[in-house]
């Protein structure tokens, strides 16, 4: 008996990650992967995006199995229609992902897109972590950083779409002292990109993310990434403030990272208010790298 597929893809800022997946286990079958070429423009992001999914449908068509849908995480705002509201990172002008994509047009399979963030919390939903807790908060760090809020099986969406963002907008900070007004922005210091920024703004030196995280960026790397942890700690602790998730499930490339994760999820208890929930688990994502793959297949489950 064939099993039930579905194609997912993960649009990131530096490859698209592409699979066919199980929908009754998560089970990736076949993978795929290209460079995603953002800096070539929104048509030649869709392109690629394009030869993935058709190399993935050339997979299921070797084994005979039918491919139920194909399902699209992309690193901006999506709205409740699936159409993408932003230009961060690409900007796709008049393309409809849902519509457009002549290979899926083909063989009459239907596209479905989300925010490559909620299709990674969908993952832990559908088949990891989240299986276990009534709700979570499920925090992407990567290039840049994001949420999701999963309650009673169910994904939080907001009233537009929008409910992903928790630290690309500037905090208003006053100093108690001299009463400076200080924004900050934590996504610019505490992702992967602001790391890399940061230590080349204080010291010079380009150094890689790798080399920040696993202290060969030398001691302003170390200090950087140390406060950017705690930062980054801190907005987490607000996160459960305000959510009083059953747990949190932390992903992404750098939120996988045990020289990063580590150091968050030490601190993080410092920042949550109430007693009773400094030790609700605080967890690394199940599927890792795969996680956006594979939850933007789990549209269709």
């Amino acid at each position: 008996m064939s099993p039930r597929v579905a194609i997912g893809v993960d649009v990131g800022g530096s490859k698209i990650a592409g699979a066919l997946v199980d929908l009754d286990s998560g089970r990736i079958l076949t993978s795929r992967q290209i460079a995603t070429g953002a800096s070539d423009g929104g048509a030649e992001v869709f392109q690629r995006l394009s030869i993935i999914i058709d190399e993935i449908f050339q997979d299921a068509d070797e084994k005979s199995w039918p491919v139920i849908g194909t399902g699209i995480g992309v690193p901006e705002l999506v709205n409740l229609n699936g159409a993408v509201k932003s230009t961060w990172n690409f900007d796709l002008g008049d393309i409809d992902l849902q519509h457009d994509l002549d290979i899926c047009k083909t063989r009459a399979v239907e596209v479905r897109v989300e925010s490559d963030v909620r299709a990674a919390a969908l993952a832990e939903l559908q088949f990891g972590l989240g299986q276990d807790y009534e709700s979570f908060v499920y925090v992407s760090i990567g290039t840049g950083l994001s949420f999701a809020f999963a309650s009673n099986g169910r994904l939080h969406r907001g009233a537009n779409g929008y409910a992903i963002h928790f630290a690309s907008s500037p905090l208003e900070t006053v100093c108690a002292g001299c009463g400076q007004q200080h924004p900050f922005v934590l996504e610019d210091m505490a992702g992967g990109a602001g790391l890399t920024r940061t230590v080349h703004r204080l010291s010079g030196a380009e150094a890689s993310v790798g080399d920040i995280l696993n202290g060969a960026a030398g001691v302003c790397g170390d200090k950087v990434r140390d406060q950017a942890a705690r930062a980054l700690a801190s907005y987490i602790g607000q996160l459960v403030n305000i959510f009083d998730p059953h747990s949190v499930i932390l992903g992404g490339g750098l939120g996988t990272a045990p020289a990063y994760s580590d150091r968050i999820v030490e601190r993080v208890p410092d920042y949550i208010w109430a007693p009773d929930c400094r030790s609700l688990p605080l967890l690394r994502s199940k599927f890792g790298a795969d996680t956006g793959a594979i939850g933007a297949a789990a549209l269709w489950a």
